[in-house]
C-alpha cells in the first residue's frame, strides 16, 4: 500500500536533489579554466539523461540481471513501473517515484563529470549519451540492481561508489585525457553565490542520501543524521588543518571539507552510528586535506576538484565501511575483515572501471568528431562571460 507521507517526501528528495544542478554549475565556475560548458550545457545533461532512463536506462539498471553487469528489458520505455507498490521498489512507494529519484541522481553524476571535460556541443551530447550508458548505468546495476558487486556482498547504501568514486574517477581520465589549459582569468574559487550554492549542495546531498532509505524503518533517519554530522565533521577538520598549517582558511576550505565529509559518509550513511560517522567524516577530510599537495599531477583545476573531495573521499568512505558498520544497530550479518576485503575490492573496482570506460569514450569521440573548444575561441568566450558577470553582480550591489 502506498504510504503518502513516504512518496511525498520521496519527491521533495528529487526537487531538492534537481536544484542540485544550479549549484554545482555556480562551484565549478569558482574555481581552474573558465569554459563554455559549465554556463549552459550543463543543464543539457537533465534533459537528456532524463531521456535515456525513461527509454531504457531505468531496465539497464534495475531489471533482472544479465551477466551480471546489465539488467533485462522488462522496464523498457517505463514498462511495468506503475503506481502500485511493489518489493523491489519499496513497498510503500510508487514505482514511478523511485525511477524519478533515481534519474535525477543520474544527472548529477554525470554533472560531476561534464564539468571535466571541456567538449564543445556535439561532443558533450554524444559524451553524456556514451557515459551514462557505458560507464554510470552498468555501476548502477552492479552495486544497486543486484549485480556483480552486489552479489560478492559489497555495500554502497546512498552512493559513495556508483556516484562519488565512479564522477571522481572519470573526471580524473577527462582532466588527464584533455590535458592541461590556461587559467581564463584569476579566480580564487569564491564566487559570490558560492555560500548559497554550497547550502543547497549539502541540503540536497542530505535528502538523497535519506531518500534512499524510505520504507525501510528508521534507516532513512539514520542516513540523514549521519549526513549532517559527517559533512560538518569534514569542514571543521578541514578548516582547523588549515588553520594549523597558518594558511588562509576561506570559504573554499568549508566548500572542500564539507563535499570530503558528504563523500564519505554517502556509503555507510545508514550502515554506521553517529559517532563512527562523526569518525569518518574526520578521517575522510583529512586525507582529501593531504591530497590538494599533489595538485601539480593534475592538468585540471575542475579534475582536481572533483577527484579529490568526491573521487578519494568516496573511495575513502567506502572501504572505512568495512571498518565501522554496525551490524547490531541494523540487524546486518557480516565478518569485519571479509567486508573490509570486499569493500576495498569493490571500491578499487569502480575506480578502474570508470576511469577506463571515460577514457575509451573520450578516445572515440575525439576520433569521430571535433571535439573539443578552439583555445582562442575558449579563452574569449570566458572573459565575455567574467565580464558580464562583474556587471550583472555590480548593478546588482549598486542596487
Amino acid at each position: 500500500m502506498i504510504d503518502k507521507a513516504d512518496t511525498m517526501f520521496l519527491l521533495i528528495c528529487t526537487a531538492a536533489i534537481l536544484m542540485m544542478i544550479p549549484a554545482i554549475e555556480i562551484i565549478c565556475n569558482g574555481f581552474g579554466e573558465r569554459r563554455r560548458s559549465t554556463d549552459g550545457q550543463i543543464w543539457i545533461t537533465l534533459g537528456v539523461v532524463v531521456l535515456i532512463w525513461m527509454l531504457f536506462g531505468f531496465s539497464l539498471a534495475y531489471g533482472t540481471d544479465y551477466i551480471g553487469l546489465f539488467g533485462g528489458g522488462e522496464y523498457l520505455l517505463l514498462k511495468n513501473v506503475t503506481c502500485s507498490p511493489t518489493a523491489s521498489f519499496g513497498e510503500t512507494i510508487p514505482p514511478l517515484a523511485f525511477f524519478m529519484l533515481q534519474t535525477v541522481i543520474g544527472s548529477i553524476a554525470v554533472a560531476l563529470v561534464t564539468v571535466s571535460a571541456r567538449l564543445n556541443r556535439k561532443a558533450y551530447l554524444l559524451f553524456v549519451v556514451l557515459w551514462s550508458v557505458f560507464s554510470y548505468i552498468p555501476l548502477v546495476h552492479m552495486i544497486w540492481g543486484g549485480g556483480l558487486l552486489a552479489q560478492i556482498g559489497f555495500m554502497d547504501y546512498g552512493g559513495g561508489a556508483v556516484i562519488h568514486i565512479c564522477a571522481g574517477a572519470s573526471a580524473l581520465a577527462a582532466g588527464l585525457f584533455i590535458g592541461k589549459k590556461e587559467s581564463a582569468g584569476n579566480i580564487s574559487g569564491e564566487s559570490e553565490s558560492s555560500g548559497i550554492a554550497l547550502a543547497i549542495l549539502l541540503f540536497g546531498w542530505v535528502l538523497c542520501n535519506s531518500g534512499r532509505g524510505i520504507g525501510n524503518g528508521n534507516v532513512f533517519l539514520y542516513a540523514a543524521v549521519n549526513s549532517v554530522i559527517s559533512g560538518t565533521a569534514g569542514m571543521l577538520a578541514w578548516y582547523i588543518l588549515a588553520m594549523v598549517r597558518n594558511r588562509k582558511e576561506g570559504f573554499l576550505s568549508m566548500q572542500r571539507g564539507s563535499l570530503s565529509g558528504l563523500a564519505g559518509i554517502a556509503a555507510c550513511a545508514a550502515y554506521v552510528s553517529p559517532l563512527c560517522a562523526f569518525a569518518i567524516g574526520v578521517i575522510t577530510s583529512s586525507i582529501c586535506y593531504c591530497c590538494m599537495y599533489m595538485k601539480e599531477f593534475f592538468p585540471s583545476a575542475y579534475s582536481r576538484e572533483i577527484w579529490i573531495p568526491h573521487g578519494i573521499g568516496g573511495l575513502v568512505g567506502t572501504i572505512l565501511l568495512g571498518v565501522f558498520v554496525d551490524a547490531d544497530l541494523f540487524a546486518m550479518s557480516y565478518v569485519h575483515g571479509k567486508q573490509l576485503i570486499v569493500q576495498a575490492g569493490g571500491a578499487y573496482a569502480v575506480v578502474v572501471i570508470a576511469f577506463v570506460v571515460t577514457w575509451l569514450i573520450l578516445l572515440v569521440i575525439s576520433r569521430m568528431i571535433p571535439a573539443y573548444v578552439a583555445e582562442d575561441e575558449e579563452q574569449s568566450i570566458a572573459k565575455q562571460i567574467m565580464e558580464e558577470r562583474k556587471k550583472m553582480f555590480g548593478e546588482a550591489k549598486e542596487a
